[in-house]
């Protein structure tokens, strides 16, 4: 496997965020090794306890008392398809862009800390194509630190 050549990251537009400020994060998984690989490219945000086929992407949110938080929402969601399936070529990376504090509450203000784990958990994935790897997974992300303060940031 080429899971060690993949890499998942998140990029936030800022640092640091006043209360009830929208929180855009985006996702993005990138090939960092030479050989193609087959990747479930809808790269769906779910609760981890969601059955594995009906997330690719999971997030650990850690609030400054050390807590995790938890999901918020609920997703309905299908099986992948197909075309959920992309080749990501060496140095090629696809993203999906999403506000955080739709799916978490960011209630009190200081430090959080935020955590990508991609995984494709599909029993039967379409087949690979020749000379790609199918990225299975798990990959997980370096701990972002995202800042919520009291008055909105400048």
């Amino acid at each position: 496997m080429d899971e060690a050549c993949a890499r998942i990251e998140l990029r936030f537009d800022r640092t640091a965020f006043g209360p009830g400020d929208p929180v855009w994060t985006q996702a993005v998984l990138r090939n960092a090794g030479t050989a193609p690989l087959f990747v479930n490219k809808r790269l769906l945000l779910n609760a981890p306890s969601a059955p594995e086929p009906f997330r690719e992407l999971e997030l650990s949110v850690v609030a400054p008392d050390g807590r995790r938080l938890p999901f918020l929402c609920l997703v309905l969601a299908g099986r992948p398809r197909r075309e959920d399936y992309a080749l990501l070529a060496s140095g090629e990376e696809i993203g999906v862009r999403f506000e955080l504090a739709e799916y978490y509450d960011f209630a009190g203000e200081g430090t959080y800390r935020v955590q990508a784990f991609y995984s494709d958990g599909t029993a039967e994935p379409p087949s690979v194509p020749a000379g790609a790897t199918h990225l299975r997974g798990p990959i997980v992300s370096d701990e972002v630190p995202l800042r919520i303060v009291t008055a909105a940031p400048a």
